[in-house]
């Protein structure tokens, strides 16, 4: 959160929610397109207190300490988000590849 208010100061002054695509890259148990229970932290990454936990949720309320009004709209694994970014720029893309932090 406080990496987005350094590089998106605007968002903390904006009078609509900013929306945002949050792409995560471990495993959630998914019951809507905003909502992400990590399941289990993977890769050696660790971080207590997340597991079975909302990271949507928790990012949010990171976001809102900070100031910050941005409302998380999409929550993606990195695979698709890559795909997803691209085609944003480019309609031709067809696929998304992340070396490098895993297989999918």
């Amino acid at each position: 959160a406080e990496k987005v208010k350094e590089k998106c100061p605007e968002t903390a002054e904006a009078s609509a929610p900013v929306p945002l695509g949050f792409t995560f890259s471990f495993p959630v148990q998914q019951p809507s397109i905003d909502v992400g229970k990590l399941v289990q932290w993977t890769k050696g990454f660790t971080c207590p207190g997340v597991e079975g936990e909302d990271v949507c949720a928790l990012l949010h309320k990171s976001f809102e300490k900070l100031g910050l009004n941005i409302k998380i709209v999409a929550l993606v694994n990195d695979t698709p988000g890559t795909m997803f970014a691209g085609a944003y720029k480019d309609p031709n893309v067809a696929a998304g590849l992340i070396l490098g932090t895993g297989t999918n």
